[in-house]
């Protein structure tokens, strides 16, 4: 009944944790919501390509780090069995699966990170959304 509680109690604050962490990135998502020099321009609704390549950038962006963030909470779960197992096999084996699991889980977080990177330089964007026109030799 002990472990019950604590899984619900660790639970509920990983969702709020989530939830509290999203709120001042879901600003940052729509370009021209965070007001500045170019709020009038998006006031009429006249948005460009351009403004929804940045948003899709934003939107990568900030599921990368959720996704980071959920990592990094499986590594600590992960260690924490592993360091509770207490010598029984089936419990250090969870605990390496589970940190096993968010090994690969970072290594797609940064795979595609580096996949849109890669496609955001193809068609001339660095990270920012700002043009990055190809320099010659």
């Amino acid at each position: 009944m002990k472990i019950n509680f604590f899984k619900k109690v660790l639970s509920l604050l990983t969702i709020a944790i989530i939830a509290l962490s999203a709120l001042p990135a879901a600003a940052q998502i729509v370009p021209g919501s965070g007001g500045g020099d170019n709020a009038a321009k998006y006031a009429d609704g006249s948005y460009e390509l351009n403004d929804f390549i940045i948003l899709g950038k934003n939107v990568a962006a900030w599921i990368l780090g959720i996704v980071g963030s959920l990592a990094l909470l499986f590594f600590i779960y992960g260690g924490i069995m592993f360091l509770i197992a207490g010598g029984k096999e089936e419990q250090i084996k969870k605990g390496k699966d589970i940190i096993t699991a968010a090994i690969i889980g970072l290594i797609l977080v940064f795979a595609s990170y580096l996949i849109i990177a890669f496609f955001m330089r193809l068609m001339g964007l660095s990270w920012d959304g700002s043009i990055a026109l190809p320099t010659q030799l």
